[in-house]
């Protein structure tokens, strides 16, 4: 929807040639920034997320690689969303180098989370793990 309105703002520019500010947003649909984070605990291995926001049934955060070697979601981070596991986690990119860190519009795919309770997220590497537990409020 954001990428549809911005693409009617830059035709209106081109059609028009005047500058004009964008659109606030339906006041509806709160910008990720305005949603509180959600609490992050690390309860074993080695921390790798951050910065998360439970939205509707998404978890958004930000994913780091702790290891000394380029990995791949879904291949050589194998990610659980509350014991089941997700193949197709909605991240900028699947690869990431050592030290990275990459932005998640939702790690939990098409998984859905549990409002009100805790949601363990597990990332399983050769070389390091990472349970984590995070919990969103219910709505």
């Amino acid at each position: 929807m954001l990428a549809m309105l911005i693409l009617l703002i830059g035709c209106k520019k081109e059609a028009a040639h005047e500058v004009t500010a964008p659109e606030a947003p339906p006041e509806s649909e709160t910008p990720s920034s305005e949603v509180p984070e959600a609490q992050i605990e690390t309860i074993y291995g080695v921390e790798m997320l951050s910065e998360a926001r439970c939205i509707g049934n998404n978890i958004e955060l930000i994913l780091t690689n702790p290891t000394d070697s380029a990995i791949t979601l879904g291949k050589d981070a194998l990610l659980h969303i509350n014991g089941m596991l997700t193949s197709y986690p909605d991240c900028d990119k699947m690869e990431i180098a050592p030290g990275e860190s990459i932005y998640c519009a939702d790690i939990t795919g098409p998984l859905a989370i549990r409002k009100g309770e805790d949601n363990k997220i597990q990332i399983n590497m050769k070389t390091a793990r990472s349970v984590n537990v995070i919990k969103c409020q219910a709505e």
